[in-house]
C-alpha cells in the first residue's frame, strides 16, 4: 500500500495532510456565535459564528436545530428557546458546523457579570429580559420571585418558616369550592373597609 504523503513515525503511519485535517476537525468541534435568525415553528436556528466587521470574515450557518433541556420523551418539557441575538454555542459533530446542534448559553467570560449579588454554587437564578427573577438559595432554603416592572415580591423561607408577599396592586381569590383559613397563632386583618358579604 502507498500513500499519497509522506508517512510520519511519531503518529503511527498517519502522514501530514491526515494529522492537519484530524487537527482542523478537532478544533472545530466547539464553535461560538450569536443567533441571526430563528424560526420556532420548525424549532431551528441561524447563527453567525465571528463577527461580519472581522478580517477574516464570519460564517453564518444554515438552518441547525436547537437543544431543549426536556424534550417530552417521557412527559416532561420545557421551552426556552434562544433568541435572535443571543450567544450560544456549536456543538459540531466531525467538525462539521452544518450538523450541529445549538446549545443554550455560552461562556461567562463573554457574558459579563452573573444576574445575581454574590455568585455561589448554592445559588440556582432564573432573569428574564425584564429584570423579573426567579431564585432559590439551596445554602439558606429560601425562594424568591421578584417583578421588576411593578416591585411585587414573594419570598419563602425554609429556615424560618416564613411566608412573605408583597404585592404592588390588587390580589383576587376565587374558588369553586370552600375557602378555610387556619392560623394557629393569632391573625391580624387591617384596611381602610372590610365588607363582609357585600
Amino acid at each position: 500500500m502507498s500513500f499519497s504523503v509522506p508517512r510520519s513515525d511519531s503518529s503511527g503511519g498517519v502522514g501530514d495532510f491526515e494529522n492537519s485535517d484530524a487537527a482542523r476537525n478537532i478544533h472545530s468541534l466547539v464553535r461560538y456565535g450569536v443567533v441571526e435568525e430563528a424560526d420556532y415553528l420548525k424549532k431551528v436556528l441561524r447563527v453567525r459564528i465571528g463577527r461580519k466587521e472581522d478580517p477574516g470574515g464570519s460564517i453564518l450557518t444554515g438552518w441547525i436545530p436547537f437543544m431543549a433541556d426536556r424534550a417530552l420523551n417521557l412527559g416532561s418539557a420545557t421551552w426556552d428557546p434562544p433568541e435572535v441575538g443571543e450567544n450560544v454555542t456549536l456543538l459540531c459533530p466531525s467538525g462539521e458546523i452544518n450538523e450541529a446542534i445549538v446549545l443554550n448559553g455560552a461562556r461567562y467570560g463573554t457574558l459579563g457579570i452573573p444576574p445575581v449579588a454574590i455568585p455561589r454554587g448554592t445559588v440556582h437564578r432564573r432573569q428574564f429580559a425584564d429584570g423579573t427573577f426567579l431564585e432559590y438559595d439551596r445554602l439558606h432554603s429560601r425562594l424568591r420571585a421578584f417583578f421588576l416592572i411593578t416591585g411585587t415580591t414573594l419570598e419563602y423561607d425554609q429556615l424560618n418558616q416564613k411566608l412573605f408577599l408583597d404585592v404592588k396592586g390588587d390580589i383576587e381569590i376565587k374558588a369553586t369550592g370552600n375557602i378555610k383559613i387556619t392560623a394557629e397563632g393569632d391573625m391580624e386583618l387591617k384596611a381602610n373597609r372590610i365588607d363582609l358579604n357585600p
